[in-house]
């Protein structure tokens, strides 16, 4: 069971913006944390999540960033940062695998994952640092995040207090209204290199399923104020993205019903929540890209237990939604053979 803990502390209000070829040069024989990039083929967003890192308050990190392979402008945008950052490039493997060769020559005690079309606020990595330092046997902090398309919608987020809550071990944040992603994730790196880093198969969700590995590893402390990471949401979403987030997601449950995941049956039913709240997402976003067949295979999957947390109305939801364009495919027909008038019809 958690509890909460709450500091004073206020961060600053400003958003970030540090030029380039920032003169910071990071050279110490170790960092209280290595803050990794991956790209592949972002050169447009890249400087932004870059600049945003270098911003920070807090000045006890190395930055590496780890080009998989890009062939648009990034490595020209990355020669900008040389100093500020350590550039390890390599042939396209994935996210994965670019997080984990990064974690390999990382010097810092702690890990912090950014992806290359996200940023962070001024604050972000000062209020890690608080958390990994008032509780300093913590092996994961969460932080909190917020979603946007443009960067000036930001301006409006404010730092302030910060607000902690600890958790024995990754199972118990089960109930937590928190984002599990990797660019709110910070790790004690001999964790994540005790439990093989991420996978590099290319899937979604390698994120959680690394957590999922970390069960019963603890304490996790959460941060639920301020908001520490700004994710960019894109206008739309490529087939070949649904489908790997429909595949990680196969991957996840597979794992459970393998024992993959430490704790066995003690953890079982918390582990089976966590999977199911991403389930749950995974089935809304297939109905909504028209990918019915994944969604239901996803609802078919986890049906029994939703069920058995009570989520009846993702269970009521899903077929509904799914039946519309069923039902209005079926209204069409009827009105090209004038069976209905579509004039005088009522919705």
């Amino acid at each position: 069971m958690g509890h909460l803990r709450v500091a004073t502390r206020n961060c600053g209000n400003c958003f970030f913006r540090q030029s380039k070829g920032s003169s910071r040069v990071f050279n110490k024989s170790t960092n209280l944390f290595s803050v990794i990039i991956p790209v592949f083929n972002r050169a447009r967003l890249l400087e932004s999540a870059i600049s945003s890192v270098l911003a920070q308050n807090s000045a006890d990190f190395e930055l590496i960033v780890v080009d998989d392979g890009s062939t648009d402008l990034t490595p020209q945008i990355l020669r900008q940062f040389e100093g500020s950052a350590k550039i390890i490039s390599q042939s396209n493997r994935g996210p994965g695998a670019a997080r984990n060769a990064a974690a390999q020559q990382a010097r810092g005690n702690y890990l912090a994952f950014l992806d290359s079309d996200d940023v962070w606020f001024p604050w972000s990595l000062q209020i890690f640092s608080e958390a990994t330092t008032k509780f300093d046997a913590a092996e994961i902090v969460l932080g909190s995040a917020i979603s946007f398309q443009h960067e000036n919608e930001l301006a409006k987020i404010k730092a302030g207090p910060s607000e902690f809550q600890v958790f024995k071990d990754y199972c118990a944040t089960a109930k937590a209204n928190i984002f599990r992603g990797s660019g709110v994730m910070v790790v004690r790196r001999e964790l994540f290199l005790q439990k093989g880093g991420f996978y590099e198969d290319r899937l979604y969700s390698e994120d959680l399923d690394f957590l999922l590995r970390c069960s019963d590893c603890g304490p996790v402390v959460t941060v639920s104020k301020p908001i520490m990471l700004a994710r960019r949401t894109h206008a739309s979403s490529s087939v070949a993205d649904i489908v790997r987030t429909y595949e990680g997601m196969l991957r996840l449950l597979r794992h459970e019903r393998s024992d993959v995941y430490p704790g066995g049956r003690r953890l079982a039913q918390k582990r089976r929540r966590l999977l199911c709240h991403q389930a749950r997402a995974v089935s809304n976003w297939c109905l909504k890209a028209k990918r019915r067949r994944e969604a239901f295979d996803i609802y078919r999957k986890t049906f029994v237990w939703n069920l058995r947390f009570g989520q009846v109305a993702h269970l009521i939801k899903i077929p509904l939604l799914g039946a519309f364009p069923f039902l209005r495919s079926v209204r069409r027909f009827l009105a090209s053979r004038r069976f209905l008038n579509l004039d005088n019809a009522r919705y």
